[in-house]
């Protein structure tokens, strides 16, 4: 399980690094260039309003903030990593952060499926629908509960026991595979010809 989720990290940030390294490998340096900066984005969050659950608000003073933390902790992460080539490029660089294709390679999970989060709409769509065949909410989605699988396998967590209160959005294709009660999904991790991995994020 551990080495499965291990590769889709691995294909998640080529896809990343691909999509803001295509015009200039410093560009993710930027926020204002690659990140949604107006209207609202649900996937970094909910606020209500008249009863309704809406994406939070995103603005110049949102993304501004995003990029000083993002920026604060990458910093910390180059000085610390134990990833040869960027040892190499600390060394070697007067540059305080590498390219896109090296940084990638510092990110944990989590950076990364927040990074996709932060991404322009048409960017976000580019990822999931060109590389991993789904739309961005079921992505993101089934990336959050990776994420957590991942953090549980860290920490020599029971798997077998456990049991989700959020469900990813499920492919249709998928759904005759899964057991069925009272017309909901199982909430608990699963085994067997289909595996979990399988029937939750598709790479082709």
């Amino acid at each position: 399980m551990f080495q499965a989720i291990g590769d889709i990290e691995t294909a998640l940030n080529n896809e990343i690094s691909y999509i803001l390294g295509k015009k200039d490998p410093y560009l993710y340096l930027d926020f204002k260039q690659w990140c949604q900066s107006k209207g609202r984005n649900k996937y970094l969050g909910f606020t209500e309003r008249r009863g309704k659950k809406i994406g939070i608000r995103v603005d110049k003073y949102k993304i501004e903030n995003e990029e000083l933390k993002f920026l604060s902790q990458l910093q910390h992460q180059v000085r610390k990593s134990n990833y040869l080539d960027i040892q190499t490029f600390e060394k070697s660089s007067e540059k305080v952060f590498p390219t896109i294709w090296l940084m990638v390679n510092i990110l944990t999970f989590g950076q990364s499926i927040y990074m996709v989060k932060l991404m322009l709409p048409q960017s976000r769509r580019e990822l999931s629908e060109n590389f991993f065949h789904a739309n961005v909410t079921q992505l993101i989605s089934k990336l959050k509960l990776l994420n957590l699988i991942r953090n549980i396998c860290c920490h020599n967590g029971d798997l077998v026991d456990i049991s989700l209160k959020t469900m990813p959005k499920v492919s249709g294709k998928y759904r005759q595979y899964l057991n069925m009660k009272n017309s909901n999904y199982p909430h608990r991790f699963g085994s067997g010809n289909y595996s979990f991995i399988r029937f939750n994020v598709s790479i082709k």
